[in-house]
């Protein structure tokens, strides 16, 4: 019998995969290459105006030259203020890429376990939707909410502000899959007796 819990990972983890692409290709070079290259052409401006003003004596000069640094230091700074939000935007994506590749192969290895285990059915379903829910309602939900974040903002932050439902749910399971391996385990000695 195919265990619900190794399906639901590899499912997880296939879609986890998949960004893995985009994280890489076109979000990479489409945006996060020229997001930071503006830093660096704002900052060499900077740097230019200032050596420029170490040459300067004449008072006049000195004003202009100030003025310049100061507008060259608000733009470099405006620069790195959007990089930064891009750089948010692409850790953000690697945080669900490694969500979702984690919690897909910690849903398979569940699976693999509650197989072996002698517990009764009924707590081993439970076990089994705890980690099916909470892995789709955390990783799930934060690929979801990364995605849909740009066109559909309400969205995006109701799945990105519910994830934690799914991380309490995963701590859950872990916690009545201990139960149920110490359980199995007393088993076994009594069963040995």
């Amino acid at each position: 019998m195919i265990n619900k819990n190794v399906i639901s990972g590899l499912l997880l983890f296939s879609i986890s995969i998949l960004i893995g692409p985009y994280l890489m290709g076109p979000f990479a070079k489409e945006t996060l290459g020229p997001a930071r290259m503006k830093v660096f052409t704002e900052a060499s401006e900077l740097d230019n105006a200032l050596e420029a003003h170490k040459e300067l004596t004449d008072p006049e000069a000195l004003a202009v030259s100030t003025e310049a640094i100061a507008v060259a230091a608000g733009k470099t700074v405006i620069e790195d203020f959007k990089a930064s939000r891009v750089n948010d935007r692409w850790g953000h994506f690697v945080f669900s890429h490694a969500h979702g590749n984690l919690q897909g192969m910690l849903n398979i290895l569940v699976g693999l376990v509650l197989a072996q285990l002698a517990i009764a059915v009924r707590f081993r379903e439970v076990i089994s939707w705890l980690f099916i829910a909470g892995s789709w309602g955390h990783a799930g939900f934060f690929i979801a909410g990364n995605f849909l974040i740009t066109e559909h903002r309400e969205l995006g932050f109701f799945f990105l502000s519910n994830a934690k439902y799914g991380g309490g749910l995963l701590i859950l399971g872990l916690g009545l899959l201990l139960v149920a391996t110490i359980m199995h385990t007393r088993g076994a000695q009594i069963a040995k007796a």
